[in-house]
């Protein structure tokens, strides 16, 4: 799976300003704009989207294994594995409709593309 626009899906929680896009100047040139969600470009655009993900992700009843980028969900007999990449997700797991239940989950949250079944996965 890819979520489309990831860093756009990510609630501020600092107050950061900028300046007024050219051709867009609401007010005069010497008002700015409040940010309410992350855009990319931001400093910190990364750690606020995975902060989201992460969110969305336990709510959901997964839990995250520290040492890296891997969520598990374990419920009675249904075992499922998600990689995350910034904005890419990979699945194992040992129930086709449990997955296709969780995507259908994340849908409600983020635009996701499927990208079909994995191929190959690169290993950092």
């Amino acid at each position: 799976m890819d979520i489309s626009h990831a860093y756009l899906n990510g609630i501020l929680e600092e107050e950061i300003y900028m300046q007024q896009p050219e051709g867009f100047e609401v007010g005069g040139p010497e008002y700015v704009c409040r940010l309410i969600k992350s855009l990319y470009g931001l400093k910190h655009a990364g750690r606020v989207w995975n902060r989201t993900l992460h969110a969305v992700l336990i709510s959901m009843g997964f839990s995250h294994i520290q040492s890296n980028h891997v969520y598990t969900l374990l419920r009675d007999d249904v075992k499922v594995f998600m990689t995350v990449f910034v904005d890419d997700i990979m699945f194992a797991g040992s129930d086709g409709a449990s997955i296709d239940s969780i995507v259908k989950n994340l849908s409600q949250h983020f635009k996701l593309h499927d990208l079909g079944p994995t191929t190959s996965a690169l290993r950092s």
